[in-house]
């Protein structure tokens, strides 16, 4: 286990070292999962402050007094933010428009949330950084101790965790104009604990072992890093508020009474909200293949206004950051979608490009008058956090609606909102000249899944397997026709299609 922890550490380490230096807000609960963070942030010199909320009831939150001494212990900065219970009812009702889940557990993890960011906004904060998605990659919880299957259950539990806390996260830190920063949920640490045997995760009724080991590797004391941590609603008295409310109300069950607060609308702020994103102006990150695409189309279905699209040329062809569409295909979609493009070049320089790209992005924002970027990142935090960082230097708000969403789901909903893509690029085993120009229905998703189950392809190219074009979306007002196309492969399993000539046509609907 020695090598997996120095390995753990090295990724965790990388990954904090990601999130912009100054500004930050910690979510903090005296546990080994944010208490590890913390001591990996203050290792790589970062300037933060720690956030307990709870609710104040007749004791205090165990986990406070642990988060207090760990403060202490480590001099770490803690901010405690009690609230009362009307107050909490109050955020109570906030979270609930911002999430849009009634469930008591999901709530009641959410409501410190939706506090601390209350908070850490209101001194000045910029980013708030989370633990979530340790206790489902490392076997956190109580129920893994039962499981009979416990790498299926973790990766089934993860993806649970992407669809509801994270998005949940996402939605309240952006009601407050934080930018979220998910340590664990980065690409390589998932791919890692995913990957773990399970004797690394449960060893001797301790569960999440190899976390609390590295941890202990690292200097925190075994009376913290082995200690059993509450869930958040446990350990920090929402779940006892949500409780006492419901009872003070009249309600026998705490879903009845969570339900009673979803129906105090204000149909005036919701009219308002609606406005506001309506009269939005976004620029989105365009490349023209299916995720940027998508991503574009989420955010158009959320009634936000996109302003222009903004694409990168590079001459890199092996550039980390922008893949390489064809200017006229781009000038072509643009026509089709009927939003002006911008296009900047580079010479695809790693780190250099981006600065080619902010230089580029800040032309789009004062040519557009744009409060905001939208991209299609699904998993490579490369590729997010420096986009962060650029839109974060210009003012810019950045929507990432496809983040983290499962690759199959991706997939799947291209196909029911009717996309037409073809691939452009190959470069996989199992991919040959046949699926360049060729349109993706459901029979070839199927068969790129069994490719990925045989030899570990990307369904979705997050890989690099291919790249994509999109010919026709529902924002399309006319469709995409390549008139003329040659196929170039420069070994059986890698290849491209150039386009020579392509037209717009009317839409019509497809066989």
């Amino acid at each position: 286990m020695k090598n997996e922890k120095k390995k753990l550490v090295k990724l965790l380490e990388k990954s904090v070292e990601a999130i912009p230096k100054s500004e930050i807000g910690l979510m903090f609960s005296g546990g080994v999962d944010s208490t590890l963070l913390a001591l990996l942030m203050k290792k790589v010199k970062l300037d933060f402050k720690c956030y307990f909320a709870y609710v104040k009831m007749n004791s205090n939150p165990r986990d406070l007094g642990y988060a207090k001494e760990i403060a202490e212990r480590y001099f770490l900065k803690l901010e405690e933010i009690g609230i009362e219970i009307k107050e909490a009812e109050e955020n109570l009702k906030k979270t609930i428009k911002l999430i849009h889940n009634l469930s008591p557990v999901y709530l009641g993890a959410s409501l410190p949330f939706y506090t601390a960011c209350a908070a850490a906004k209101k001194q000045g904060a910029k980013k708030i950084v989370s633990g979530i998605g340790a206790d489902e990659l490392f076997a956190g919880y109580a129920r893994f101790f039962e499981s009979k299957n416990l790498e299926e259950d973790c990766r089934n539990a993860f993806e649970k965790m992407l669809e509801n806390e994270a998005l949940h996260c996402r939605a309240i830190a952006e009601h407050f104009g934080l930018e979220l920063c998910t340590p664990f949920l980065d690409e390589k640490i998932v791919e890692f604990a995913l990957s773990l045997p399970n004797r690394m995760k449960i060893v001797g009724g301790k569960n999440k072992f190899i976390l609390r080991e590295t941890a202990i590797e690292i200097g925190l004391q075994k009376k913290f890093a082995l200690r059993k941590k509450l869930a958040a609603q446990y350990g920090s008295n929402t779940d006892k508020a949500i409780a006492k409310l419901a009872k003070t109300k009249g309600f026998k069950r705490k879903s009845v009474y969570l339900e009673s607060l979803s129906k105090q609308k204000n149909p005036g702020n919701m009219k308002q909200h609606s406005k506001t994103r309506a009269e939005s102006r976004l620029g989105a990150l365009f490349s023209g293949g299916k995720d940027s695409c998508l991503a574009l189309w989420e955010m158009k279905k959320q009634g936000f206004g996109i302003a222009c699209l903004i694409s990168m040329q590079t001459k890199n062809p092996d550039s980390h950051m922008f893949h390489k569409p064809d200017d006229k295909i781009l000038e072509l979609q643009s026509r089709a979608i009927g939003i002006t493009l911008i296009i900047g070049n580079t010479l695809g320089e790693k780190e250099k490009e981006l600065k080619d790209l902010k230089n580029l992005i800040g032309r789009a924002k004062k040519e557009f008058n744009l409060s905001g970027i939208v991209t299609g990142a699904l998993f490579s935090n490369y590729q997010k956090e420096r986009i962060e960082k650029i839109a974060e230097e210009l003012g810019l708000k950045v929507f990432s609606p496809l983040w983290h969403k499962k690759q199959w789901d991706v997939m799947k909903e291209l196909l029911q909102e009717k996309f037409e893509f073809v691939f452009t690029k190959i470069a996989a085993l199992g991919l040959d000249e046949n699926w360049l120009g060729k349109r993706i229905t459901g029979k070839e998703i199927k068969i790129l899944g069994e490719l990925d189950k045989k030899m570990g392809l990307n369904i979705a190219g997050e890989g690099g397997e291919f790249e994509s074009l999109v010919l026709d979306a529902p924002f399309f007002k006319n469709r995409i026709v390549l008139c003329e196309t040659e196929k170039i492969m420069r070994n059986e399993f890698t290849g491209e299609l150039k386009i020579k000539k392509a037209a717009l046509t009317e839409k019509t609907p497809l066989t």
